[in-house]
């Protein structure tokens, strides 16, 4: 599904679509705030592509380990927290830092619909200056996204650092 559809298809779909379908249910809409769409426009294009990172995360663990959980008698819940997903993670970490960064790239189309964001704040600087200085707020919100993709990786960096340490100790 995600990878036939721009995101920008998605977030006009629901952004359009949507309050005619919960319309229809009898709820009015009216007055939910932009993010809204934004949120779920984001959660339909981007659940597929981190489930398809998350499944064979799940199934890197070995079938070993669930059927001990198992036997101790560990809950399904504790048996995610405590055995299956400190295992799973580290496999998942590049592809959830790459699906970060398509989501932070793809948050920069909110202001096709009205959301303020980086971008439409930048258009909105360039506009109030009669068109004036526009590579050097479009340099300076380049910057400010290659400096959050940064932060996005460092921060996972460190959680998959933080991950093998954990995987390390419990073995």
């Amino acid at each position: 599904y995600n990878r036939s559809m721009p995101f920008i298809l998605d977030l006009y779909l629901v952004y359009f679509c949507l309050p005619a379908i919960i319309r229809g249910l009898g709820i009015n809409p009216d007055g939910w705030p932009l993010t809204v769409y934004v949120l779920v426009s984001l959660t339909f294009h981007y659940a597929p592509v981190i489930s398809e990172i998350l499944r064979p995360a799940y199934l890197s663990v070995d079938r070993g380990q669930h059927e001990a959980a198992i036997v101790f008698g560990l809950s399904p819940v504790r048996r995610v927290f405590s055995i299956i997903a400190p295992q799973a993670l580290p496999v998942a970490i590049p592809g959830l830092v790459s699906e970060s960064v398509n989501i932070l790239k793809d948050t920069s189309i909110m202001f096709f619909i009205g959301v303020i964001d980086l971008m439409g704040r930048a258009n909105l600087i360039i506009n109030a200056a009669f068109g004036q200085h526009r590579l050097e707020t479009y340099t300076a919100v380049a910057l400010i996204y290659w400096a959050i993709v940064i932060a996005i990786e460092a921060a996972f960096w460190l959680f998959q650092k933080q991950g093998h340490k954990e995987i390390r100790r419990t073995a």
